[in-house]
């Protein structure tokens, strides 16, 4: 009798300490962070500024990306300016693409070394389109006489390239202007065309 009124209360001490032992096991569970363990931030990269200048090395990893957003243009003092091809270009940069223009404003195809000439144009409107990243468009400026009656001489504008389709028509600046900002304002972006101004 005295064995079986002993074995209640050991079973009794067991549960209890059993359910004791869970407790601990539970108070214990909080883990430690090992110091210095944070995540180090990845650095972001970030955009060329447009319009500022930057150094040969610095265009040549831009440049690098022919289908990037940006373009460093070289321009004739050897620095480089850093232009993005969904905005206008820099006032810097299109004092430069005009410059270049200028040079070709005045040619008759008819003249002496025209067709060499109109070959030249072309090439300069290549030239832009690769270094700005941009559907070119160039206005020629024709000072002289319309027909071979004609006793006053006259200044006309008309253009080539990517713009709109030559229509025939002989247009002063004001029109030109007019014409292509019409034409550039139905385009999905404006942005991707570059205009050479002869002045």
């Amino acid at each position: 009798m005295k064995k079986q009124s002993h074995l209640a209360p050991v079973g009794v001490s067991l549960i209890a300490l059993s359910l004791t032992l869970t407790a601990c096991s539970v108070e214990a569970a909080p883990q430690a962070f090992a110091p210095g363990a944070s995540a180090t931030p990845t650095p972001t990269p970030t955009s060329p500024t447009v319009g500022a200048v930057v150094d040969s090395q610095q265009a040549a990893d831009i440049n690098r990306d022919s289908q990037g957003q940006f373009r460093a243009y070289a321009m004739p003092d050897g620095t480089n300016v850093v232009i993005d091809k969904t905005a206008p270009l820099p006032d810097v940069v299109q004092a430069d693409v005009n410059r270049q223009g200028a040079e070709y404003a005045n040619t008759y195809v008819a003249d002496e070394g025209g067709n060499e000439m109109l070959r030249d144009r072309t090439s300069l409107m290549g030239r832009v389109a690769y270094n700005t990243g941009k559907r070119t468009i160039m206005v020629v400026r024709l000072d002289g006489y319309l027909t071979p009656d004609d006793e006053t001489r006259t200044t006309n504008y008309f253009y080539n390239g990517s713009g709109p389709k030559p229509d025939g028509v002989f247009r002063n600046r004001e029109q030109v202007v007019q014409n292509l900002n019409e034409w550039l304002a139905a385009q999905p972006n404006p942005n991707d065309f570059a205009v050479i101004w002869p002045d």
